[in-house]
């Protein structure tokens, strides 16, 4: 029975080892935007497309080279499995995925070339496109929460105390000694009584008092710093939480345009199947 061989090539922004591990997982779907089931070892069975596609992995390369047996359910009977070869290449800009599909029954080569680009290719970049934007904004969300911790943790700046003004209390002049009456008699000593009332009014209780209101004010100026260190941590949350919910409706949509191009091709090859 004559076959045929196709080789087609593409780069996605991914690495090797995120397209092998999805290949080989149940992230198979998601990737292309429909269902799968995928036994990871050699000899294990796999499906895609809700079935239309079915086979088993013959060889495994982790991160360079996969190899299955795999066909479809426009294969004949009496057909053999066609022989499906992936490489993995790292490239500037991300991976080049190569494929060589060969021994396909003759005369299936054309429609399965246009399979591959418009249900692998087309969904794969896509899909590696968008998880890339989504996790640049994670990142972008996550920093932005972590800096906003770290400022939310840093004390505020220590203001300046406000002392009033000392007031200058005025102090009575010493009285003048007598002039002693006479040379024979010794001189009297100022009275203690003035000295001591003078040297008891001190400014320093008006300075003692003027450090309580410094205080309350120091507090407030805290207690206002942390509360606006507060609010970039919640809007940082709240950026995360939209990205998210993004990401599940571009998904959910992209699920649903899949499914009608699955729907619109298999009317497509019904219709020439019957021509």
């Amino acid at each position: 029975m004559a076959t045929e061989t196709i080789e087609l090539w593409e780069i996605f922004p991914a690495s090797p080892r995120e397209i092998y591990e999805a290949w080989l997982s149940s992230a198979h779907g998601k990737m292309v935007g429909s269902t799968a089931t995928v036994d990871p070892r050699v000899g294990g069975a796999f499906t895609a497309w809700d079935g239309y596609i079915r086979g088993t992995t013959l060889e495994l390369e982790p991160y360079r080279r996969i190899v299955q047996a795999w066909r479809t359910t426009e294969f004949s009977a009496p057909s053999p499995d066609s022989r499906l070869e992936l490489l993995l290449e790292q490239v500037e800009g991300g991976t080049k995925l190569k494929i060589r599909h060969s021994e396909i029954p003759e005369g299936m080569s054309a429609s399965l070339e246009q399979g591959w680009i418009d249900h692998y290719f087309r969904p794969m970049k896509e899909y590696f496109t968008r998880k890339r934007e989504d996790e640049r904004r994670v990142a972008i969300a996550q920093r932005e929460a972590a800096q906003a911790a770290v400022e939310s943790r840093m004390p505020p700046a220590p203001q300046p105390l406000a002392m009033k003004p000392l007031v200058a209390v005025p102090v009575k002049p010493a009285p003048k000694k007598p002039a002693a009456k006479a040379a024979g008699k010794p001189v009297k000593k100022p009275a203690k009584k003035a000295v001591k009332k003078a040297a008891k009014k001190k400014p320093a209780g008006k300075a003692k008092k003027a450090k309580k209101p410094a205080r309350k004010a120091v507090k407030k100026t805290a207690k206002r710093g942390v509360a606006m260190a507060k609010k970039p941590v919640k809007k940082a949350k709240k950026a995360v939480k939209k990205v998210k919910r993004v990401a599940k409706r571009k998904a959910k949509k992209a699920v649903k345009k899949a499914k009608k191009a699955v729907k619109k091709a298999k009317k497509t090859v019904r219709r020439k199947a019957k021509k």
